[in-house]
């Protein structure tokens, strides 16, 4: 056997190790049927941060998820009325109507909203919210 063999099944059998590796803390999975009422968020954080939050999480029998969805969940609650859906989407509308005012000698109003609303939608914003917000800004214009 040569050196480049024995190499290459000790990495094989590193790998099957990490495959079949059981984790000594009890770590619940999402059921694959709540995929449909939940969004994966991504977010960078610092390494001593994500450290801290997996040993939190681990010590306390819960995931990294929960803890940051329960940070969110008390964050909506502080923020009140600043933070309900209509005036976010009024919010959103005033800002959209500053830049089609900076953009309008570049573009028609109805590409402008076009394009609005796509980028919406690509941002996983439901069609409902896109029209409330596409309706502001048409009032903003009129």
């Amino acid at each position: 056997m040569t050196t480049a063999t024995t190499a290459r099944s000790g990495t094989i059998a590193m790998m099957n190790l990490i495959i079949n590796y059981m984790s000594v803390f009890k770590t619940k999975y999402k059921d694959r049927t709540e995929k449909r009422t939940v969004k994966f968020v991504g977010v960078h954080l610092p390494l001593s941060l994500n450290t801290y939050l997996t040993l939190f999480a681990l010590a306390g029998d819960t995931t990294k998820s929960k803890i940051i969805l329960n940070e969110l969940t008390k964050w909506m609650e502080e923020m009140g009325e600043n933070m309900c859906i209509d005036t976010l989407c009024k919010q959103l509308s005033r800002n959209a109507y500053e830049t089609y005012q900076e953009q309008k000698k570049k573009k028609t109003l109805v590409k402008f909203l076009t394009e609005m609303e796509i980028e919406l939608l690509r941002k996983g914003i439901p069609p409902e919210i896109v029209i409330k917000i596409r309706k502001g800004v048409r009032n903003e214009t009129y």
